[in-house]
């Protein structure tokens, strides 16, 4: 599969070091070296604040490199720890024009910032918190703050197919083929993950309701399931028709409004049960590739366990029960066993002794 048909790398470099945040002090270092006898210098390095953290003007500067951050996060998909997010072509679009918007008040909260800066200066003097260790020649020119600041975002192509491939070994390509299928797996599993926790926090939510102000939940717990199974959709990138189903799964366990949940009990006990239905699978989704056939087989596998740990009820369907179990584990040891018969015989010459 040629993913850069599909999907594209990104990486950001969002650096504030302008706000001047924690710098180790030498000579303050130095003396609790001396006062404690430390061995280990970095142990006792004295670290400390040039400028406020809390001043509005740098709060604002890192609040908006962190929004950066998370949209690249929310639109993308991991890939390795130092290569970026994927981000599906799709989506590409609207991820830009929402990061130049916050791109855009970035470089705003920065000029506000550098703007500051002097004040900021002067008041960590005026505070008297840094006593002593207050130094003028601690505190940067502003051309040299500005260059202090970064914020870069990288597109790359994903190294999974032409030219980069053209001169490797065979033995290579496949290794790299097999490196990326693996990484779409835990891209994959990433958005099932993304499912599993909102969806967590709605059964969870909607099962402890007791009404009530103090039993009252807010409309963002339907709209942000709501729109985990919209993303979701469009990060499938692979166009996997179980993500699809996932995504459609989870958009109508949240059909109804906040309201609706709030009001009628038949329309929270109804998602409830959806909801930790759809839980039950998505260990399976994640741990089996997605496939119905393994769905099912999970399925299968946990009614057994149910049924083996609640006993069930005497009378024939206990007795079914039991050579249904007693079956499928033979068959399961005689496939491992045997694999020189086809599983027709196996089936027919296990159902006759049993």
């Amino acid at each position: 599969m040629d993913v850069n048909q599909y999907a594209i790398l990104a990486r950001l470099h969002v650096s504030t070091k302008g706000t001047l945040g924690e710098r180790k002090d030498d000579g303050a270092s130095e003396l609790l070296v001396e006062t404690y006898q430390a061995k280990d210098r970095k142990s006792v390095a004295a670290k400390i604040q040039l400028i406020n953290q809390n001043a509005k003007s740098v709060r604002r500067v890192k609040a908006t490199a962190q929004s950066m951050r998370q949209l690249l996060y929310h639109y993308g998909m991991p890939w390795g720890s130092r290569e970026g997010q994927l981000i599906p072509l799709n989506i590409r679009p609207k991820f830009e024009t929402e990061f130049n918007r916050l791109k855009k008040q970035h470089d705003e909260a920065k000029e506000d910032y550098f703007n500051d800066y002097p004040l900021l200066v002067a008041a960590r003097e005026k505070d008297n918190e840094l006593g002593t260790l207050f130094r003028y020649s601690n505190y940067p020119g502003i051309d040299q703050i500005r260059n202090m600041f970064r914020c870069d975002l990288i597109y790359t192509p994903i190294p999974a197919s032409g030219h980069f491939l053209a001169d490797v070994t065979d033995e290579m390509k496949e290794n790299l083929d097999r490196s990326v299928s693996n990484r779409i797996t835990v891209a994959c599993n990433s958005l099932v993950d993304r499912v599993e926790k909102r969806l967590v926090e709605y059964v969870d939510t909607l099962e402890g309701y007791t009404g009530g102000r103090n039993g009252r939940f807010t409309d963002t717990l339907v709209s942000n399931l709501r729109d985990v199974g919209n993303l979701i959709k469009e990060l499938n990138f692979t166009n996997d028709p179980n993500i699809d189903k996932l995504s459609f799964e989870v958009g109508r366990i949240a059909r109804f409004s906040a309201d609706s949940l709030r009001e009628a009990d038949y329309c929270r006990d109804a998602v409830v049960t959806e909801g930790k239905t759809l839980l039950s699978r998505l260990e399976a989704y994640k741990r089996m590739g997605l496939s119905e056939a393994d769905l099912m087989e999970e399925a299968i596998a946990d009614a057994f366990a149910d049924f083996a740990m609640n006993k069930p009820p005497a009378g024939l369907m206990s007795a079914l029960m039991r050579r249904l179990n007693s079956f499928f584990e033979a068959l399961r040891s005689e496939e491992h066993t045997s694999e020189l018969q086809s599983h027709l015989n196996l089936v027919c010459r296990l159902l006759l002794e049993k």
